[in-house]
């Protein structure tokens, strides 16, 4: 999944909350249940359990006007059909220019998934975009040509800057959120366990180990990467990664996301699995392949995991509901600061 499908799709007291069960508010998702018995009886004769399991089949799939049958939500409560604008972006140490996909407009807040819900892209003239850094106005109006984008004055510094994005529009007043940037871990080492490339065959295949140090005192947020410039040397792709230590959480994104919860202040290390299938009829010329190692906010973390959780719950009546995390005051999106660091892998 690339940046802009990370458009689509907790109330916390402890930095590490998210490892809880994902609920809270300013969040969206909703499913469905149906607890409707006649005065204590289930409608059908039989086992009590299946009678009431086929009762809420039967009411769900023919939308039975039961009371019960109800959109669930968490917190605040949010209107079955708002539409709300979207808008994601990610800003990286390092960045010479920030950018971030069109802003659009999703008519159902409810059923906002990959390409569901009902979506529709904002005329560039009806909104304008700006980034401010610790409370001065760092760029912007940012500008609209294919995709939305502002040159900055220099690269974006490792330093932890508060970064705040604001989308003012004309029709859905002013989307913002705020994000400071997460402390910079770069890995002690990368440690190559095993690598199989087979051209002729079609595959990559490998293990590695990340060692890093973690910062004691605070929470910290890792997403691991692995791409390749393979198919092209324009076309960027992550490979499905695996967690052999099971460390780490699978994303919906093929990358894997983790927090230091379990391991504050120490010595940590992840083993991570990942394999991946090559065009066979494709010349390969100056393949290149690499880890990279990121610094993410609690907010990216949790929106990559309860995307997963959401993803894995999608099309089941009868899975619980998940909400799925955005930061964006007044829209639906994500605004992530993140500090990467690129280990080659193969070339």
């Amino acid at each position: 999944m690339n940046d802009r499908n990370l458009l689509h799709h907790l109330d916390t007291t402890s930095p590490h909350a998210p490892d809880r069960a994902e609920t809270g508010s300013n969040l969206l998702g909703a499913s469905r249940r149906c607890d409707s018995t006649r005065s204590g009886q289930p409608f059908f004769s039989g086992s009590p359990a299946m009678s009431t399991v086929v009762a809420c089949v039967l009411a769900i799939c023919v939308l039975s006007s039961c009371e019960s049958l109800t959109w669930r939500t968490v917190g605040e409560d949010i209107p079955l059909f708002e539409p709300k604008p979207v808008v994601a972006m990610r800003l990286k140490v390092g960045d010479t220019m920030a950018y971030t996909d069109r802003v659009i407009l999703a008519h159902d807040a409810r059923e906002y998934w990959d390409v569901g819900g009902g979506i529709s892209s904002l005329h560039p003239e009806s909104y304008d975009i700006f980034l401010y850094r610790n409370g001065s106005l760092w760029c912007g109006p940012f500008e609209k040509k294919g995709y939305l984008f502002c040159l900055l004055d220099e690269p974006v510094p490792p330093t932890p800057d508060v970064y705040e994005l604001v989308v003012e529009t004309d029709d859905y007043g002013v989307l913002r959120a705020v994000q400071t940037m997460p402390t910079c871990v770069p890995p002690d080492t990368v440690v190559i366990h095993s690598m199989e490339v087979n051209l002729f065959g079609g595959r990559f295949k490998g293990v590695i180990e990340v060692r890093f140090t973690d910062p004691p005192g605070e929470a910290n947020f890792y997403e691991l990467v692995v791409k390749d410039t393979c198919a092209s040397p324009f076309a960027r792709r992550s490979f499905p990664l695996t967690s052999l230590d099971h460390k780490a959480v699978s994303a919906a994104t093929h990358d894997l996301v983790v927090s230091d919860a379990t391991f504050d202040g120490e010595q940590a290390s992840l083993l991570i699995g990942f394999e991946g299938e090559l065009d066979l009829l494709r010349e390969y010329e100056g393949c290149f392949l690499w880890l990279e190692f990121i610094s993410i906010t609690e907010d990216r973390y949790r929106f990559l995991k309860t995307l997963t959780l959401a993803h894995e719950a999608f099309g089941n009546a009868f899975a619980e509901p998940v909400y799925i995390h955005y930061n964006i005051e007044n829209g639906l999106g994500l605004f992530s600061a993140e500090c990467p660091f690129i280990y080659p892998l193969y070339y």
